[in-house]
């Protein structure tokens, strides 16, 4: 199983478990001019172009300023050749990099940091308990690093090398880090880290996403929490992505104990048993859920609709009657209907799961969700109620 994140309280569904930044990020050739490299807002013809270059672009001198401090001071002598040559994967490699180098000041410290985080194997075998309040960027680093521990397979990284030897000599020669890196040891630290984080940016399983608009890639980003997380087709939990937050909330009613699961493909209401397995193994992942064992059924509306057993019709009418008005309802409203759709699935999840009405009610929390937090003023309700 490897690592997993277990509750230790009943959860409801629509319950935030917590919010994590983005440890790092690459937007897509064809949206660099329309986000904020930063920040990452889409911002359409009012970008600021880093004086030095042609592709990165901020939304406000704040956002210059701060992006330019933590990678772009780096990566800017390069970025061209980045764009022109590199696939994303390798891109937020050399993001992943700067971001880590960026929190320590001096290769030095990172290097050192980096070494102790492997050596004590920091969230690798050993159950540990954290509250993610107290979450903080240095842990996504030690997140990261201890990975390593976690895929050991060194012919996993042979394709790699040439690519990071080359990725090696331009950040070296070629940009600000060739003032940092002096001795050997820290030049050997340079590879074998983005080895590292190339081998986790290719594993999805290890928080590494690409956001997708109208079919379109967007950006990639690299989530250290997320890979804390084991799969299910059934998964628990689901994140959304507002800027650079991205936000984990519950989908169904979780016992204390339990373990929390995101997906890595789509889940079982979506794609028939056969082809997830196919997509997994693609990605040389075997799947045993409950959802495959047990061969759940693919989400049917018509069916969800029609199909009432006696013992929960009332309740599931109630809520259907106002499945058609999520898009017109206040912030005030949906959040209402959130804690209706939740004390349905606390009531009846356990015994009737997966009926088709169940994973109605579930479709519509995650479709209720997404309303409340693209929402500035229901943001905050829903962090009071984490």
């Amino acid at each position: 199983m490897g690592r997993g994140v277990f509750t230790k309280r009943d959860l409801q569904a629509g319950d935030l478990i917590g919010i994590e930044e983005m440890f790092s990020w690459t937007i897509m050739d064809e949206c660099k001019y329309s986000r904020c490299l930063n920040c990452m807002k889409e911002n359409y013809l009012m970008l600021i172009p880093c004086p030095n270059c042609t592709c990165a672009m901020f939304c406000s001198k704040k956002c210059l300023e701060d992006g330019t401090n933590k990678f772009h001071q780096y990566e800017c002598p390069i970025i061209n050749f980045m764009y022109d040559y590199l696939p994303s994967n390798f891109i937020l490699t050399i993001r992943t990099l700067l971001n880590v180098i960026n929190e320590f000041s001096t290769i030095k410290n990172c290097y050192t940091s980096c070494v102790e985080s492997v050596t004590k194997n920091i969230y690798g075998d050993e159950t540990s308990e954290f509250d993610f309040k107290d979450y903080k960027y240095s842990n996504g680093i030690n997140l990261i690093n201890s990975i390593y521990y976690d895929k050991s397979d060194a012919m996993a990284f042979f394709p790699y090398i040439p690519i990071i030897a080359l990725l090696k000599y331009f950040l070296i020669r070629k940009t600000k880090l060739k003032e940092m890196v002096i001795e050997k040891e820290h030049q050997d630290f340079i590879s074998e880290a983005m080895l590292l984080y190339t081998r986790i940016i290719q594993d999805s399983s290890y928080g590494s996403k690409i956001i997708f608009s109208e079919d379109s890639p967007e950006f990639q980003f690299l989530s250290p929490f997320e890979s804390l997380f084991n799969h299910s087709c059934n998964p628990n939990v689901e994140h959304w992505i507002i800027g650079k937050k991205v936000y984990f909330l519950t989908l169904k009613p979780i016992k204390k104990g339990l373990q929390l699961l995101l997906n890595y493909c789509p889940d079982f209401g979506t794609l028939p048993k056969e082809h997830r397995i196919l997509f997994l193994e693609s990605r040389n992942f075997v799947c045993r859920c409950e959802a495959c064992l047990k061969d759940y059924p693919t989400f049917n509306i018509e069916k969800a609709k029609n199909h009432k057993p006696k013992l929960y019709t009332r309740d599931f009418n109630a809520i259907l009657s106002n499945m058609g008005k999520i898009n017109d309802m206040t912030p005030k409203q949906a959040y209402t209907y959130l804690k209706q759709c939740s004390k349905f699935m606390e009531k009846y999840y356990y015994k009737f799961f997966p009926d088709q009405p169940v994973i109605l009610i579930e479709r519509l929390i995650t479709k209720i969700i997404s309303k409340l937090l693209g929402d500035e003023s229901m943001k905050n309700v829903i962090k009071k109620n984490k």
